[in-house]
């Protein structure tokens, strides 16, 4: 009977000595980086592209919603920047047509930010 017992706890060993092997090799392979960055810099963009490139590169439906909002407004708050910087830089149009396209673009983005 002491036996029996000793053969049971010998498989357990056996398992958990496989069970942390396995979880060793496992840390090996990972690696840790401290991110450090003032706020805005793209530290959250760069762990977003590093789970699309090496993680499984899906998001769930509420991270699309998320990112989908995040995308809009850096192309609206850019746009704002590029018409500005074209204004007060005395740039001209390339078609002088776009000129009157400039007070809709900015009411369209004035809207978007407030």
């Amino acid at each position: 009977m002491v036996f029996c017992c000793s053969a049971r706890q010998d498989d357990q060993t056996k398992a958990i000595e496989r069970q942390l092997h396995n979880e060793r090799k496992i840390l090996r392979r990972q690696v840790k980086i401290l991110l450090l960055g003032s706020g805005e810099s793209g530290k959250s963009t760069f762990i977003k592209q590093m789970n699309i490139i090496h993680g499984a590169g899906e998001f769930t439906a509420d991270e699309v919603r998320a990112y989908r909002q995040q995308i809009y407004q850096n192309v609206i708050s850019a746009m704002r920047v590029l018409l500005d910087a074209r204004s007060k830089l005395n740039i001209p149009w390339e078609k002088p047509e776009r000129d009157k396209n400039v007070g809709e673009i900015m009411r369209f983005v004035k809207r978007c930010s407030g």
